[in-house]
């Protein structure tokens, strides 16, 4: 009896045994084999980015590995998948997604950086190894060789810009700077509204100057003046019930300044 009953507890328990077995949940495993997050691409001139990993299922009999990139299903052969994304300059985001088509997806998303005939920095260094290359060393006079404040001879024919400095100022003389502001300006509070449209800005003089500094780091300190500057305006303006009608403008002078941070 004392057999028997071992006997007996032995098969209820392998029956125990096989039925948890048989009720485990799925499990999905996905590994990305390349590329490595962070990784640099394109130093090889290449035109894709290559992705492949491996996606398994501990229920194989319960349904079959898939796999997804960037949200496109992928074909899986013996648990393994490859496919080319067409990569943009830059950082470019990863994500890949594998399942069963039964359980839920697991994901792992990743960054890596790809330029055409991207050329790594030296091991440890922020330089480059050049089999061949050009060094140009940019001093004042390319930003602006003329005395700070003075502007760039417009009576030439043609103009010439020989400095930086120069080539903004005459962008600002050909490009509409009225058209820097569209649809105008349309403020309002209360009973007071606000409707202004800027059709010309005319300035007297530009004067843009760019000067190399060294403290508190190598930059460029970039400054531009617009004197004179005659704002054509329309429009109208509501105060307390009453409208009035603009027609006319303004004269002023603006400045902007900006820097520009060099390093290596």
């Amino acid at each position: 009896m004392r057999a028997l009953g071992l006997l007996c507890l032995a098969s209820l328990a392998g029956c125990a045994a096989s039925s948890m077995a048989k009720d485990a949940p799925t499990q999905i495993t996905m590994a990305v084999t390349s590329p490595s997050p962070g990784a640099e691409l394109g130093a090889g001139g290449g035109s894709a980015i290559l992705v492949t990993g491996t996606v398994a299922t501990t229920t194989p009999d319960s349904g079959a590995p898939e796999a997804w990139i960037n949200g496109a299903r992928v074909d899986v052969k013996n648990g393994a998948f490859t496919v080319a994304v067409t990569p943009v300059p830059g950082v470019n985001h990863i994500v890949v997604e594998g399942g069963d088509g039964i359980v839920p997806l697991v994901r792992q998303e990743f960054d890596v950086m790809w330029a055409a005939a991207y050329l790594p920095p030296m091991t440890g260094q922020t330089g480059f190894a050049l089999p061949g290359a050009l060094e140009l060393q940019l001093g004042q006079r390319f930003f602006d060789s003329r005395l700070l404040g003075t502007t760039l001879d417009r009576s030439t024919d043609p103009i010439v810009a020989r400095d930086v400095a120069s080539a903004l100022e005459l962008i600002l003389w050909n490009i509409n700077l009225a058209g820097l502001v569209p649809g105008g300006i349309q403020a309002g509070q209360g009973d007071t509204q606000i409707n202004l449209a800027i059709q010309s800005v005319t300035p007297t003089s530009i004067v843009a100057d760019a000067r190399i500094v060294d403290a508190p780091q190598p930059a460029i300190d970039l400054d531009i003046d617009l004197l004179g500057v005659s704002l054509g305006m329309g429009g109208s303006v509501q105060i307390a019930g009453r409208s009035l009608v603009v027609a006319g403008g303004l004269t002023a002078d603006l400045h902007m300044a900006a820097e520009i941070t060099l390093g290596s």
